[in-house]
């Protein structure tokens, strides 16, 4: 079940028709900014007995067809009126059920593809409207100037949405004229009332407009702004990019791919990038062309209460781009890329093989080829990863995370099975205690030596092997243990919780000096909180008594601090092995933290499931809810530590 855990039945059904919102768009008029605040507010607004379904319906309980995914809009629109009304009304039907077992009384479904494809959708909302439930259709316009030149930036230039080479913002208007009207109107004849038209420019901020028209809490939940239009540095520079590229091509691909071909010198940028954006006349053509349908439109405001769209000349705004700012952000990329293809050759040097460039970066998805591309085109093993934290569902939220890619299988906790290795593994690296043995001829055998060949050594000091050949010893253990089951080609690594000590540390490193150390850091309260959670849970718990119970709490504040400086000290003597993650910067931006994250650790981003990500993402961290009891004790566990210091 993909859906959130609290779907599963068991609560009391609630006696309210259930309501399902629908928010159809327009795009470029705030929906992304909806759908994060909805996406990362999702665990505050299921307290409120509310689901929020996700683009594609990738977070209803159960999903049951292959376009529910943040990328499967095209996938659902190819399906046809018919067959795409069956599959939603089915998806819609299982979920609005799950959802009224379990008590919960509205979700909310967001998608700004549905304003100009409506067929499939329509025809599925009004059998459900005919079932019983309450429909609400939200949808967001703008003035068709101001829309017309934003959406040219989003998917004109920043998300390449046609093949050949990058289009002017005449020419690729010319396919694509502006109509709010024609395809508003035909919402209002299936639903009228239950149809809410909002104009962006009236209302300000797009997501406490949406919070207040739909009736939903936004109380606790943190507003989320994204796809804010790029300055003029970065456009120039992802138009100069997408220029060079013949396919259709996502934003991630400036991003991750970074390959400029055909850099022209005879304009300056600014010069470049005003030949590409509209001009007052090209704002006026679009204000003429759509007259008739705006009227279309300010009538269907009217009816909702909403003001006209607005009409008075647009200002233009003439590009701007800093040189200066320029040549610094074309400095960083190319000191980046540098390092990009120092890792590759090294890589190739020992043997490794070129990572293939995904679909999901090319933007080509019209097969699953890349998610099960032959194993002999990934990274040799050989370079392990290991995820050390201070709690273990911080440890399970990432290594969830990074067995979202391709090519490395990360496991999970071990019982710190390794911690066991460390006292002999010291002992015997301590020369003074004399433990390597002596050379003896061929055909000899093995000796206890020095035993034999030493009159000072005592018995107790005598051992069978080397220190080198009790790290083979303990690799073949781990290589066993890790990649028995392994396909050929995978890099492995693990995530625990066990190995926040210096010596276990510094036995893996030397064990496996090409690896690489991801420190997940949380903040410490909830480190703690997370513990206490977990031993909660054990019988022993119940029968401490409160002054036990606080000096535990206090114990693990201590542990915690004192394992926060294990790791800042290891990062401090090897910077080059690892790299620490917070944990809640992963949460709030996962496509920034986690392509760092994978850079850093040689991995293509272009091979990581993001649509999973995202999944693993909604399940939450993992902790339960903390009583009032706990709270106490780790409040006062804090002022004895604050007192101390």
């Amino acid at each position: 079940m993909n859906g959130p855990s609290d779907i599963a039945g068991g609560a009391e059904p609630s006696t309210r028709p259930f309501r399902l919102i629908v928010h159809i768009g327009a795009g470029k008029t705030g929906t992304s900014s909806i759908q994060k605040t909805l996406f990362f507010g999702s665990s505050k607004l299921r307290k409120g007995k509310t689901l929020y379904l996700g683009l594609n319906l990738e977070h209803a309980p159960d999903p049951r067809f292959s376009w529910q995914r943040p990328d499967g809009s095209e996938e659902f629109h190819a399906l046809g009126a018919e067959q795409g009304k069956i599959e939603l009304f089915d998806c819609l039907q299982n979920a609005i059920r799950s959802c009224v077992e379990a008590g919960y009384s509205q979700a909310v479904w967001s998608n700004e593809s549905l304003l100009d494809r409506k067929n499939a959708t329509a025809a599925c909302l009004t059998e459900l409207a005919a079932d019983g439930v309450t429909i609400l259709i939200v949808a967001y316009i703008r003035r068709y100037d101001a829309w017309a030149r934003s959406s040219y930036i989003q998917w004109g230039i920043k998300h390449k949405t046609y093949h050949g080479p990058l289009l002017g913002y005449a020419e690729f208007r010319k396919k694509r004229p502006v109509l709010f009207g024609k395809h508003l109107a035909d919402w209002y004849d299936a639903f009228g009332e239950r149809l809410i038209i909002r104009n962006l420019d009236e209302v300000g901020d797009v997501v406490d407009d949406f919070f207040a028209v739909t009736g939903l809490s936004i109380d606790g939940i943190e507003k989320q702004r994204f796809n804010d239009t790029p300055t003029g540095e970065e456009l120039a520079l992802r138009a100069m990019f997408n220029t060079g590229i013949e396919e259709k091509a996502l934003p991630e691909v400036f991003d991750g791919a970074m390959q400029v071909p055909d850099l022209r010198f005879d304009l300056t940028p600014t010069q470049w990038l005003s030949a590409l954006l509209p001009d007052e006349d090209d704002l006026k053509a679009v204000a003429d062309a759509s007259e008739t349908d705006r009227l279309m439109l300010d009538v269907l405001l009217r009816a909702c209460g909403a003001a006209p769209v607005e009409t008075s000349p647009l200002e233009t705004k003439a590009p701007t781009v800093d040189t200066a700012k320029l040549l610094t952000a074309v400095s960083q990329i190319v000191m980046k890329q540098s390092l990009r293809i120092k890792r590759l050759e090294e890589r190739l040097a020992e043997g490794g093989a070129r990572p293939a460039l995904d679909s999901r970066i090319t933007g080509n998805t019209t097969g699953t080829d890349s998610l099960t591309r032959d194993r002999d085109e990934r990274p040799t093993r050989g370079a392990p990863v290991f995820v050390i934290s201070r709690c273990q569902p911080a440890c399970a939220m990432m290594q969830r995370l990074l067995n979202c890619h391709l090519d490395i299988a990360i496991s999970g906790a071990h019982d710190g099975i390794l911690n066991g290795f460390v006292s002999p593994y010291q002992r015997m690296s301590n020369q003074k205690l004399n433990r390597t043995p002596g050379t003896v001829p061929d055909g000899q055998g093995r000796q206890l030596a020095p035993v034999l060949h030493n009159p000072e050594a005592t018995a107790g000091r005598g051992t069978p092997q080397s220190l080198p050949e009790l790290s083979d010893q303990i690799r073949a253990f781990v290589d066993d243990y890790f990649c028995k089951r392994l396909e050929p080609g995978m890099r492995w690594g693990f995530a625990e919780s066990s190995y926040n000590n210096t010596p276990t540390l510094r036995m893996i490193r030397e064990l496996y000096p090409r690896g690489r150390f991801v420190f997940v850091r949380r903040e410490t309260t909830e480190v703690v909180r997370s513990k206490v959670e977990a031993l909660r849970r054990d019988q022993h718990w119940s029968s401490m008594t409160r002054e036990e119970r606080q000096r535990l709490v206090y114990r693990l504040f201590k542990e915690a601090r004192d394992h926060s400086q294990v790791h800042e000290n290891f990062l401090g003597r090897f910077p080059h092995l690892g790299v620490a993650v917070e944990l809640n910067s992963v949460i709030d931006k996962p496509q920034e933290a986690l392509t760092d994250l994978l850079t850093h650790l040689n991995l293509n981003p272009g091979r990581y499931n993001w649509p999973m990500a995202n999944a693993v993402l909604s399940s939450g961290v993992g902790d339960a809810e903390g009583d009032v009891d706990i709270e106490q004790l780790i409040n006062d566990a804090k002022l004895t530590m604050a007192a101390e210091t």
